[in-house]
């Protein structure tokens, strides 16, 4: 199985409909806010770009 072949298989309906389930905006902050920790504060713009296309795909 190539790694294409593995990509599509986790791209599945069921995986994504899962990853959405756990994509709370409650856990997407706290994700951000645990980067923003290790990160250098030059990338905090980013990691809030992150977070908010995070949320629009959690919907």
């Amino acid at each position: 199985m190539s790694i294409i072949d593995k990509a599509k298989e986790l791209l599945s309906k069921d995986n994504v409909d899962k990853a959405k389930a756990v994509l709370t905006d409650e856990n997407i902050d706290a994700a951000a806010a645990k980067a923003k920790e290790v990160a250098p504060d030059s990338v905090d713009k980013v990691i809030d770009q992150v977070a908010d296309k995070a949320k629009e795909f959690g919907g």
